[in-house]
C-alpha cells in the first residue's frame, strides 16, 4: 500500500474509535432519562461523579496509558467495556472500509466516489446497531429515541444511497435516472409497515402460545426501521437472526438460570449480514435449492 492508503486506513480507524467513544455516552445515558446525551458535556466517573478532564476522554489511549483503567480521583476501576466498545467500533469501521472500497479506490481517496457514500451509510447503520444491541443487553429495551427516528430516516437513506442496500425486489419505477432511488424508497416505505406488522404478529402469536410476552415493541420498531432501509430483504434478516439467536439461546439456557435472551442483538447481526451480503446469500440458497 502507498502512503495515501495507510493514511486513509488510519483516519478511518481513529474515526471509528471516536464514534465508539460517543456510543459509550449514548449507551450509558440514553436509558437513564435523568441524563442527556447532548446537554451534559463531559463524562463523569460512574463511581464518584467527578467530571473527567478532556484528555481523559481520548479513546483507548486515556484508558490504557493515562488512567490505567482507574478513575484519577477516586481510584476505582473503570469498566473494560468502554475501551472494548471503542476498539470494536474502530474494527467494524475498518472492516466496512475493506468491504465497501477496493484498494485502488482507497488509494485514490476521491470522496465524490459513490462507494464512500455507501461506506458512510454502512458505518452509520453499524454504529446505531452497536448502541442498540448493548442497551438491549443491559436494560432489555430498545429506546424510542433511536428506533422511531430510524423508521423515518431508513427509507430516506435508501433513496439517497440505493447502492448501500441489496437490490429492490419491487420496481414500480422502471426507467429514468432516479429509478433506482425511487424504487429503493418505495420498497422501504412499504416494507417498514410490512416488517412491523409481521414481527408484531409473530410476537402476538408467541404470547398466546406461551402465555407471556414473546416480543417487545422495541424489536418491532427496530424491525420496521430495517424494513425501511432494506425493503423486502427484512425477511432474510429475520431468518438469519432467528437461526443465530436459536443457537446462542440454547447455549445460554444450558448454562444460565435466567433464560431471557434479548432479540435486538440478533436482529442487528442479521441486519449487517443481509445489508452487506444479502444478495450473495440469496443466490447461494437458490443455487442449493435448484433441481439437479
Amino acid at each position: 500500500m502507498d502512503v495515501v492508503s495507510y493514511m486513509v486506513w488510519f483516519v478511518v480507524a481513529i474515526l471509528g474509535l471516536f464514534i465508539g467513544s460517543f456510543l459509550n455516552v449514548v449507551i450509558y445515558r440514553l436509558p437513564r432519562e435523568c441524563l442527556s446525551v447532548w446537554k451534559q458535556t463531559r463524562s463523569r466517573c460512574p463511581r464518584c461523579s467527578v467530571q473527567l478532564r478532556w484528555f481523559d476522554n481520548i479513546p483507548l489511549l486515556s484508558y490504557v496509558v493515562l488512567l490505567r483503567g482507574r478513575c484519577f480521583n477516586c481510584g476505582k476501576r473503570i469498566s473494560m467495556r468502554y475501551p472494548l466498545i471503542e476498539l470494536f467500533t474502530g474494527l467494524v469501521f475498518l472492516a466496512l472500509l475493506g468491504i465497501d472500497l477496493d484498494a485502488d479506490r482507497i488509494a485514490w481517496f476521491d470522496l465524490t466516489d459513490p462507494a464512500w457514500r455507501v461506506f458512510a451509510v454502512h458505518a452509520l447503520v453499524a454504529s446505531t446497531l452497536i448502541a442498540l444491541s448493548v442497551i438491549d443487553i443491559d436494560h432489555r429495551i430498545l429506546p424510542d429515541a433511536i428506533t422511531k427516528p430510524a423508521i423515518v430516516l431508513a427509507p430516506a437513506l435508501a433513496f439517497l444511497v440505493p447502492a448501500a442496500v441489496p437490490s429492490s425486489f419491487w420496481r414500480p419505477f422502471a426507467m429514468g435516472e432516479w429509478s433506482a432511488n425511487l424504487n429503493a424508497l418505495a420498497n422501504g416505505v412499504v416494507s417498514a409497515a410490512a416488517a412491523s406488522g409481521f414481527l408484531w404478529s409473530i410476537g402476538w402469536l408467541g404470547s398466546k402460545a406461551f402465555r407471556k410476552p414473546a416480543m417487545g415493541l422495541g424489536d418491532v420498531k427496530l424491525f420496521a426501521g430495517m424494513g425501511g432501509l432494506l425493503g423486502p430483504w427484512f425477511l432474510l434478516v429475520l431468518v438469519v437472526a432467528s437461526f443465530v439467536g436459536s443457537l446462542i439461546g440454547l447455549v445460554v439456557m444450558a448454562i444460565r438460570k435466567d433464560r431471557y435472551v434479548p432479540f435486538g442483538p440478533f436482529l442487528a447481526f442479521g441486519m449487517m449480514v443481509v445489508m452487506l451480503r444479502g444478495e450473495a446469500i440469496w443466490k447461494l440458497v437458490m443455487t442449493w435449492l435448484a433441481p439437479r
